[in-house]
């Protein structure tokens, strides 16, 4: 987090801050050497205490607020969008009164701030996307079986399937699709080799049908842990992995979660 900035500030102080904005702003897209020349500007300017700070300078600041909440904006539209809960205002304030002229240190300052609270939120977004079970737990596994009413394999008549099968040969690692707490590890009847991780906000992973598992229960795990690894164990015909997504223990498609993560990737 980049911190408020509280007035009255010397001037090598403000260059420090420049110095500061620099660092973090490559991370969000802007080239820090187009700003380099402010610095030494501000450093010897230090003894009058006041400073001018290009208008360039003013303005990537604020391009590189807006880039941010527009990434925050479609972080949070895309979980939202799966039916996950999201606690962040992404709307633009409705604000008015008469325009002022603003000296630049001053500008400088406010954009700043208004950096550091975009910051913030992109944050507070991306440890939401992080626990949230968006993640593909057999990347680059085909998806064999979807979700809903299917006929059954064993029985060859029509059955809920609860969850979506991956394609995947014995011991291919599967991972878990968000962070969480596994609260079972171990054989589960017909799912064979299971394991279930407790994301929060009501919602469960189950990764079934393993033939290792490699979690134990209590373990605290971050989104991408490997889980166990693929197998046939239990009510299954063949190798591969049985993955369901549950909210207050009912199944839901897990296709809606990995699409939002799949859609948001980048901006992780």
């Amino acid at each position: 987090r980049l911190g408020y900035l509280r007035p009255p500030l010397a001037a090598v102080e403000k260059a420090q801050r420049l110095q500061e904005v620099l660092i973090v702003i490559p991370f969000v897209g802007l080239v820090a050497g187009k700003c380099q020349h402010a610095i030494g500007r501000c450093g010897q300017e230090q003894g009058s205490g006041s400073v001018t700070v290009p208008a360039r300078v003013v303005e990537q600041l604020a391009g590189q607020d807006r880039g941010i909440a527009v990434a925050v904006k479609q972080i949070a539209e895309a979980l939202e969008a799966a039916g996950l809960p999201v606690d962040i205002d992404t709307s633009d304030d409705a604000v008015g009164g008469p325009l002022l002229p603003v000296e630049s240190g001053l500008r400088f300052e406010a954009s700043v701030r208004e950096l550091d609270d975009a910051l913030e939120k992109l944050e507070a977004v991306k440890a939401i996307a992080r626990v949230a079970p968006i993640h593909n737990p057999a990347p680059g596994q085909a998806v064999s079986s979807s979700f809903g009413v299917r006929r059954d394999p064993f029985l060859r008549r029509p059955a809920m399937h609860a969850g979506i099968d991956f394609r995947a040969a014995t011991g291919t690692p599967i991972r878990s699709g968000g962070a969480g707490t596994v609260t079972s590890a171990g054989w589960n009847g017909g799912y064979g080799r299971m394991v279930e991780i407790d994301h929060g906000n009501g919602y469960t992973t189950r990764y079934a049908h393993m033939s290792r598992i490699l979690v134990k229960q209590g373990q605290k795990i971050e989104a991408g842990t490997i889980v166990g690894e693929a197998g046939s164990t239990g009510r299954s015909t063949g190798p591969h992995l049985h993955y369901e997504v549950r909210r207050n223990g009912d199944p839901i498609d897990p296709l809606r979660f990995l699409k939002a993560g799949k859609k948001i990737k980048k901006l992780l």
